[in-house]
């Protein structure tokens, strides 16, 4: 590669048909200055007006097989044996793919060939389009040599040249080529002047051009448009969409890091990726894009990262695109799936095979309506009840999603999560604590503590009686208190949990429990194996003392003196303050009104 690309792009390019790429035959000087976007702006007035052509939006699917091509509005579709050596792209209404030693062109309406050429062994960094000129970028296995390849309709190649340092992914509109390159810039060839007709000093990293309603856009995390503001580019006054910084699951990329090539196979990183669609004045289409964790897809608001839905996939995910309101994915199975913004689910299609590896190009289309989707929470539950270890980053990101959800019904859900034999073991400590400290909900948490164990249902372990006293004590729900003690003698549940009901009994307890607690304190006084069995005896013995007038002060005195009693028991009874002689058992608490708020 010509140690010289630091400078302006050569301007005496010449057409050299499918001979080997050229170097530079001039340069117009060393160092390229900063002209304050006056020649990006010239090449912008150029196409004032100009747009991409039309295109329908197609799923590339690559197939044990060979290759197969739907359109989005599935009014084209096609199979066809090839034997691609890297995975394909599309650009606009064409396939560019490499055969081994050819580079070629199909019509992605037909799966017609529109040209080939013989190429070098080469990888794709990406492709671009305008029913005239296909501009596609190559690189060498090494990764050290790129080149830029330009070819017309009739398969002549209009320019063919070694490529500057960290070239990435091209694109075409009106005649002229949009080159990445050096992460900061964008070049403008015009293949029949044979020279650069302008250039665009980015302030954000660049490494692919991409068409997105019709206009090309620039960039990598974030993306600027080619309109009438790209002259403000190098000051940070173009048009600009740029996704809030979140902590997703697996740390998903919008697009590839410097347009490195794809292998012809799907990997673990196609199922990890995000999709968005920039807006006509920045920002992004509805308010929304989308990031997938191999079989789930979380929508999110687009200026904060706020979660919005999830969905569920059959299958891992191996490629997408944001459409006009809403998004493609496909997944291995050979289904595909059509997502609104808002979450709801369009009739998708299938391939009818498994798939290797599949791209999907927006194209024009838009979403149609689609089916209404569950209550995030109800989302969310789904998502975080999938048994699939490989699930576990992204579903801890769901859980502290739940968490921040002021919504009654995540605890309903929350509930669900611990009683489903289902929730991944290494959840559910998580569940069990942000059930705890919820505070609404109630009307949830009473009936799971009336819930028995029922292996032939979906109740497959017992409630979390734990979390539901912490929760129900925080909230003073007067309806636990019988429910509480009656799980209080079910050795179904650990020590752990025991000490957490016995200490919301001290809080919640009426002479209505007292019977419950006597038969506990009765039988773990002297058998108390571990510290929260001992807390737990104790806070009995609290409450116990609390509603119990006389004959509890007379079963807390028989306990002192009885030689069995755990040392570690005794000794806290010793600190209990003594029971007035006047006590009396106070009346059962009347019943809390019905929860409003689920």
């Amino acid at each position: 590669m010509s140690g010289h690309w630091c400078g302006l792009l050569a301007l005496g390019l010449v057409a050299c048909g499918a001979a080997a790429p050229q170097a530079p035959s001039a340069l117009l000087e060393q160092q390229w200055t900063n002209d304050g976007g006056r020649s990006i702006e010239a090449a912008q007035r150029r196409l004032a007006g100009v747009t991409l052509p039309d295109s329908p939006g197609y799923v590339l699917g690559l197939t044990a097989s060979g290759v197969s091509v739907k359109s989005l509005d599935r009014q084209r579709s096609w199979q066809s044996v090839r034997s691609f050596v890297a995975r394909p792209v599309i650009a606009g209404n064409v396939v560019v793919g490499l055969e081994r030693g050819a580079l070629l062109a199909l019509d992605a309406r037909t799966g017609q060939p529109l040209w080939s050429l013989p190429v070098a062994q080469r990888h794709l960094l990406g492709a671009g389009d305008d029913a005239a000129l296909t501009a596609v970028g190559l690189a060498a296995s090494d990764e050290h040599e790129a080149e830029l390849v330009v070819v017309d309709r009739q398969g002549k190649v209009a320019l063919r040249l070694t490529a500057p340092p960290a070239m990435g992914a091209p694109g075409v509109l009106g005649g002229l080529v949009f080159l990445p390159w050096g992460n900061q810039y964008v070049s403008v060839l015009d293949p029949n002047a044979q020279r650069e007709v302008g250039r665009a000093l980015l302030r954000v990293q660049v490494s692919t051009v991409q068409p997105f309603g019709g206009r090309l856009w620039f960039g990598e995390r974030a993306m600027v448009r080619f309109d009438d503001k790209i002259g403000g580019a190098s000051r940070g006054a173009a048009t600009l969409a740029r996704l809030p910084e979140v902590d997703l699951p697996g740390n998903p990329t919008w697009f590839p890091e410097r347009a490195a090539p794809a292998p012809l196979a799907a990997t673990g990183r196609d199922a990890i990726r995000i999709y968005a669609r920039p807006g006509e004045e920045g920002g992004f289409d509805a308010d929304r894009y989308a990031a997938s964790y191999r079989r789930l897809l979380l929508g999110a608001d687009a200026a904060s990262g706020e979660l919005r839905f999830v969905q569920v996939l059959p299958a891992v995910a191996l490629g997408g695109a944001a459409v006009e309101g809403g998004f493609v994915l496909c997944a291995e199975d050979g289904s595909v799936h059509l997502l609104e913004s808002a979450g709801g689910t369009a009739s998708g299609f299938s391939f009818g095979t498994p798939l290797q590896a599949c791209v999907v190009s927006a194209g024009d289309f838009v979403m149609p309506r689609g089916a209404a989707s569950a209550s995030l929470p109800e989302q969310l539950g789904k998502a975080v009840a999938l048994g699939d270890a490989d699930l576990v980053p992204a579903q801890r990101y769901l859980m502290r999603a739940l968490a921040a959800s002021a919504d009654p019904k995540v605890t309903q859900v929350l509930i669900a999560l611990a009683m489903d034999g289902r929730t991944p073991p290494s959840l559910i400590d998580e569940t069990r604590r942000l059930l705890s400290q919820r505070r609404n909900g109630a009307d949830a948490m009473i009936a799971a503590l009336s819930r028995e164990v029922d292996f032939l249902s979906d109740v497959t372990r017992p409630p979390p009686v734990g979390p539901l006293a912490d929760a129900l004590a925080a909230l003073g729900d007067p309806r636990a208190a019988p429910l509480l003690a009656r799980h209080l003698n079910d050795p179904v549940h650990s020590t752990g949990d025991l000490a957490r009901v016995s200490h919301a009994l001290f809080t919640l307890a009426t002479s209505a429990e007292y019977e419950p607690l006597r038969t506990f304190f009765a039988l773990y006084r002297a058998t108390a194996e571990d510290d929260s069995m001992v807390a737990a005896v104790l806070d009995v013995a609290r409450a116990l003392q609390r509603i119990g007038g006389a004959p509890a002060a007379q079963l807390i005195a028989r306990a002192l003196q009885d030689p069995l009693t755990v040392p570690a028991i005794k000794s806290g009874l010793e600190q209990l303050p003594a029971t007035p002689p006047a006590a009396a058992v106070p009346p059962a608490a009347p019943a809390a009104p019905a929860d409003q708020d689920g």
